[in-house]
């Protein structure tokens, strides 16, 4: 196990985010501009079913959690190449037509599947094999964890969507997703029709960007043991609000490539 703090610092930390509070956590970049957050181990209350708070785990081992999807610009210094649906040449490309080169680059990666996001990691672990660290799509546990803030008690993980503080309700004010269709008491809102770039809505007390709406994320778990399918969690700019709950939860085949799905990165000691 390692920990970028000891043992006191640990329950401390713990502690500020029980209390809402947005602690100073270490942040890692790499040599793509990957930018990754220190989420704190520890015992929460995940989902089931969709519906939250249903079983306690226990995350053993801090990591960390890429503070943004995987974008368009770090896809492609990886893999020298590029195909999705935001982009020029793409089937949306008018939508991106009045963007620069450098606002394209901040668009998260989409059209992808769960093998090419493999081919991407292995990639990507080969260029920083020297540096002692694993990059791994997040498992379900590492996902719903860190959506929830690394908050641990049964009632700050009965709430939907994290943001500073957490909520019931969901405006795209608040992220990018379909805001005719809101959720709990929020009001209908505008919708883009269209993935932003990442980090254009409001972080979690983690500092992180995007886990409800924008892409739809993979996940590195077989979808309640389904064959050949992947958990996906999140939420996309196409959702209504409902499927962004942070206890939500479904499944792609792993080779299904639509515009609305893309990941981000998990990262582990060797």
């Amino acid at each position: 196990r390692f920990s970028d703090a000891d043992e006191h610092q640990h329950l401390q930390l713990q502690q500020n985010l029980n209390e809402g509070l947005r602690p100073l956590l270490p942040r890692r970049t790499n040599s793509i501009g990957t930018e990754t957050v220190l989420v704190p181990r520890g015992s929460f209350w995940m989902s089931e079913h969709d519906k939250n708070a249903q079983r306690q785990v226990t995350v053993e081992d801090d990591f960390y959690m890429g503070v943004y999807q995987i974008t368009q610009g770090e896809w492609e210094a990886i893999m020298n190449e590029i195909q999705c649906a935001f982009h020029p040449g793409g089937e949306y490309q008018g939508d991106v037509e009045k963007l620069s080169k450098e606002e394209i680059k901040r668009l998260p990666m989409e059209t992808v599947s769960w093998n090419d996001a493999q081919e991407f990691l292995e990639i990507l672990n080969e260029r920083n094999e020297n540096e002692g660290w694993e990059y791994h799509l997040p498992r379900e546990i590492q996902w719903e964890h860190s959506c929830r803030g690394a908050m641990s008690s049964f009632e700050d993980c009965n709430f939907d969507f994290y943001f500073e503080s957490p909520t019931n309700d969901l405006s795209s004010l608040k992220a990018n997703f379909d805001g005719n269709s809101p959720y709990g008491n929020a009001a209908k809102g505008p919708y883009v029709y269209r993935s932003a770039a990442v980090g254009s809505y409001d972080p979690n007390v983690l500092g992180i960007y995007d886990m409800h709406g924008n892409m739809w994320e993979w996940c590195e778990d077989a979808y309640r043991g389904e064959e050949d399918s992947y958990a996906v969690r999140g939420g996309s700019w196409i959702s209504d609000g409902v499927a962004c709950r942070a206890g939500f939860a479904t499944w792609y085949e792993s080779t299904t490539t639509i515009s609305y799905l893309g990941f981000r990165v998990a990262m582990v000691r060797k």
